[in-house]
């Protein structure tokens, strides 16, 4: 990939890649560079409000919205995360809130609020233009995985390239309806070439992102863990196995990456 852009002035993560010989960087996309998550919490939390008018007792609609939010990502988590549609979701939701007897009511709560969710963009994260921006100045291939559909993917990617100043950007999308797993992992990074072991993974999921990477031959990888997660018993074990595994809470710490970062 041949990329001319504007060098910014700060960056050190050009130094960080030469010295490890990282010559690509591949990015999980939602709730790494895009601020997915918000947008789902967003929507459901309008679906909650409407169950609200359904509900016959002395709650609040603001609290029956967030005991419905709640409930409903309660399932969602609890499923390992695996993505799922998010009208899936509000229709399981609203009958396990509202009870079985209210599935017949279920189209007529959603209505048409989720009809173009999939047609919008997400938020990118505040400093994920400029992130990797920095590293495209350092002159390796970067790609993008999502576990998303592909339609949905290619709209993000394209956006981000606008951003970064009209570039194209290759992705996979990994289809919600497979696993994200290793194999998939190896596929993305056929998008960039060269030895696994010198391509470096940033994500924010440990089990689809970071371990299937690693088991993949990725020597490199760098969680994105702006929740301030436990870290999880397996990196340790990765890490004892010779793995570097870094930790960053928000994306624009990527310019500024050293050994600090370690976990």
């Amino acid at each position: 990939m041949d990329i001319e852009l504007e060098k910014d002035s700060a960056p050190n993560i050009e130094q960080f890649l030469k010295e490890r010989n990282i010559e690509a960087v591949v990015f999980d996309v939602d709730n790494t560079v895009f601020a997915t998550g918000e947008g789902f919490v967003e929507d459901v939390m309008k679906i909650g409000f409407k169950v609200a008018k359904y509900v016959n007792n002395d709650k609040s609609p603001e609290v029956i919205a967030q005991e419905y939010s709640d409930m409903t990502f309660g399932t969602y988590v609890r499923r390992g995360s695996k993505p799922t549609l998010i009208d899936a979701l509000c229709k399981e939701g609203i009958i396990k809130y509202l009870g079985e007897e209210a599935e017949c009511l279920v189209d007529e709560i959603i209505g048409d609020d989720l009809k173009d969710f999939y047609k919008k963009v997400p938020m990118l994260y505040k400093n994920s233009v400029l992130a990797i921006r920095s590293v495209l100045q350092s002159k390796v291939n970067v790609a993008f995985h999502s576990h998303a559909q592909e339609d949905w993917t290619k709209r993000k990617i394209s956006f981000l390239g606008n951003e970064l100043g009209g570039i194209n950007l290759p992705f996979l999308a990994t289809s919600i309806d497979e696993i994200k797993d290793r194999e998939s992992w190896m596929r993305s990074f056929a998008l960039v070439g060269g030895y696994v072991k010198n391509i470096m993974v940033v994500g924010d999921g440990v089990e689809f992102d970071l371990v299937p990477a690693m088991e993949a031959g990725c020597e490199y990888v760098v969680w994105l863990n702006g929740k301030d997660r436990p870290i999880p018993e397996i990196l340790y074990e990765y890490k004892k196995k010779g793995k570097f595994i870094y930790m960053i809470k928000d994306i624009g710490d990527l310019r500024y990456l050293s050994d600090d970062y370690l976990i």
